[in-house]
């Protein structure tokens, strides 16, 4: 019976199985094994500051006390998902905090593994008492960066299957040991380089879906072949970035933001989307495409600066979906029909254009395109 009370209290919001622990005796002891740990503001009740009527240093400071408090009063057993939110690193917590509540929660049998540290709204903080203070965290440097130890995925990467890092360094290396049911890794703001990613990929062989975003040490991006699970991949905004090259040999999706670097992605690939808006993407799509990604079936990219002649030197036979958008009121858009021609297994087509385009629409090319249109339905 009481395995029973255990599973029902596990299933409550964080907050709520807080309360009933508070009045009854039979979830107290069950509180101290919680399974799903979701510190963040909004779980712990806690307004952001965004208002300008709440202090978003006292936000972040109670934020850091409930957090304590909680992993200090748990023991650890039996968490399958950890969230923490730190606002405004380090000055309401330290590394030594943060490797303390990490190692409390994190441990073998947890799966799911969130860890934010962000910015609060310090500059909104309207308390003459925390002048001094919330103008330090507004004109702070980014200098202290937090080290995730490397040390946890040791002992917990039997059973971790979701790792979502935000602004926080990564330093694994050969030693590290094998998280053998790791499938989906999100990394935003993380410091890591091409050689410290080469040993995570080499311990993570189960990977299926990889997300980089921000991570500005990277300069050449090589996914190895033995990731031989992986489908999805996402690459956002590394702004020191120059080459991605897939090995994989099953990656279906591919999405790209930022400038245009080389890419390599192998025939497996079906579905793409880049954006790159400040450059020609639908040259680039045209010209090198064809041969990148020859068997490609849906393709979704933006652009605002596309040149008016498009020729294209071949077929994307295989092509299914056309998503092309943000383009200007000037364009040539009657250009895109011999794009039209190269896909003649075309059956999606899908035109994005800003809201100036569509007022001025009976004022440019894009009426001519819509009566070109017409004669292929």
């Amino acid at each position: 019976m009481q395995d029973i009370w255990h599973h029902i209290h596990s299933l409550l919001p964080l907050r709520d199985a807080a309360r009933v622990a508070c009045v009854s005796h039979s979830f107290r002891s069950s509180w101290s094994c919680f399974p799903n740990l979701s510190l963040t503001r909004e779980t712990l009740g806690l307004d952001d500051g965004m208002d300008g009527l709440s202090c978003p240093c006292e936000v972040a400071m109670d934020l850091a006390r409930k957090t304590d408090h909680i992993l200090k009063n748990h023991s650890g057993i039996g968490v399958k998902a950890l969230k923490l939110e730190i606002c405004d690193f380090p000055f309401f917590n330290t590394s030594c905090d943060l490797d303390r509540w990490l190692h409390i929660a994190v441990k073998p049998g947890i799966e799911e593994l969130d860890l934010q540290l962000i910015e609060s709204h310090a500059a909104l903080c309207r308390e003459k008492s925390h002048a001094a203070l919330c103008r330090k965290i507004s004109q702070k440097s980014h200098a202290t960066v937090y080290n995730f130890p490397c040390s946890l995925l040791d002992g917990s990467g039997k059973s971790i299957q979701q790792l979502y890092l935000n602004n926080c360094a990564l330093r694994p290396t050969v030693a590290l040991g094998r998280l053998r049911s790791l499938t989906s890794l999100n990394f935003f703001y993380v410091r890591i380089t091409e050689n410290e990613l080469r040993c995570l990929f080499s311990s993570s062989i189960a990977l299926e879906k990889l997300t980089l975003r921000s991570c500005d040490e990277l300069f050449f991006l090589e996914i190895p072949s033995l990731l031989q699970r992986l489908s999805h991949l996402v690459v956002e905004d590394c702004r020191n970035l120059e080459v991605i090259k897939s090995k994989a040999p099953h990656l279906y999706s591919f999405g790209y933001r930022g400038t245009l670097v080389r890419l390599s992605l192998g025939d497996s690939l079906q579905n793409l989307y880049i954006d790159a808006s400040d450059q020609d993407v639908v040259h680039h799509a045209c010209a090198d495409l064809l041969h990148v990604v020859p068997n490609l079936e849906a393709l979704e990219i933006y652009s605002y600066h596309p040149m008016d002649t498009l020729v294209v030197p071949g077929k994307f036979l295989h092509l299914q979906r056309l998503c092309i958008g943000f383009f200007t009121t000037d364009y040539d858009y009657l250009s895109l029909v011999s794009l039209l021609d190269a896909c003649p297994s075309l059956e999606t087509f899908v035109l994005s254009v800003s809201l100036q385009s569509v007022v001025e629409v009976v004022h440019t090319p894009l009426a001519k395109l819509c009566a070109v249109l017409l004669s292929y339905i």
